[in-house]
């Protein structure tokens, strides 16, 4: 609003992928940035981005990409997504809350004015005058919250240690483990890919049940020790797209079993008959 900035919406298609075609016919000599979601916190459907990047190189607009929910599921190369922006959160990689981080392409962040003012992010202050400091500096206004920045760094370090070939051959097969057993329960329907779709998709499956509410079906399930997450999950548009108010989802990662997996879909079956 303040900027006059004018949005135009990527449509999605039935499983949730960004419709590339459409953003090809939308894009145009005033498109200043793409902003896309690596990989959807509510389908797990998983954005072509060098796709994108490769569209937005037509009218030299920037990528801006959301990876929160992709860098749990292993380090992503900047270079061959060309994107211009990558951002990450720490809670979603293991570490503390209420801290995250944003890469950016060199040369990017000098050309951008600081969002917030504070100690550290200026090179001279007088009556007539301020000069900010170089990046990162300039951006990182204030006091920072050194606990969560050592404790997301060793998040990292921790992550970029793993097999993760392995392990997203195992994340994928308990999707579909759980894809395979959901679509077996009766009323259910899968928000996203189903077991069926051959695309990218990451371990997060989001579902619809009906005749019982996202939110019953976390609390039934809690108390048999089984977290998952109930509601729209931040993402209003996309559930007015797919007309639903709020889903389940289920996100897995490296430390998930098969067992487990099992677990929830038996607990699911019996949740659904106390709920309908």
């Amino acid at each position: 609003d303040r900027a006059g900035i004018i949005l135009k919406v990527l449509p999605v298609d039935d499983s949730g992928y960004p419709d590339l075609d459409a953003l090809a016919a939308t894009v145009g000599p005033r498109t200043r940035m793409i902003a896309v979601t690596h990989c959807s916190n509510v389908t797990g459907a998983v954005t072509d981005v060098p796709a994108v990047a490769e569209i937005a190189r037509r009218v030299d607009a920037a990528v801006l990409v959301d990876g929160a929910q992709m860098a749990a599921h292993g380090p992503q190369d900047m270079a061959a997504l060309g994107c211009d922006f990558y951002v990450v959160t720490g809670h979603k990689m293991f570490g503390p809350t209420g801290i995250g981080a944003l890469w950016s392409r060199a040369g990017m962040l000098a050309d951008l004015p600081p969002f917030q003012g504070g100690g550290e992010m200026i090179r001279r202050v007088t009556f007539e005058e301020t000069t900010f400091a170089q990046p990162p500096h300039r951006f990182e206004a204030g006091t920072p919250p050194v606990t969560q920045a050592l404790g997301f760094g060793r998040a990292a370090l921790w992550l970029t240690d793993r097999d993760w070939p392995a392990v997203r051959d195992r994340e994928a097969a308990l999707s579909h483990r759980l894809l395979d057993g959901l679509v077996g329960l009766p009323g259910i329907t899968i928000v996203g890919p189903g077991p069926d779709d051959n695309r990218l998709r990451g371990p997060i499956v989001s579902f619809d049940a009906a005749g019982a509410h996202p939110h019953d079906i976390c609390q039934v399930l809690g108390e048999a020790g089984i977290a998952l997450r109930g509601g729209h999950h931040c993402a209003q548009p996309l559930m007015d797209r797919f007309d639903l108010t709020a889903t389940t989802r289920v996100s897995l990662a490296l430390y998930n079993t098969e067992d487990e997996v099992d677990r929830f879909l038996v607990e699911l079956a019996r949740a659904l008959e106390l709920l309908r």
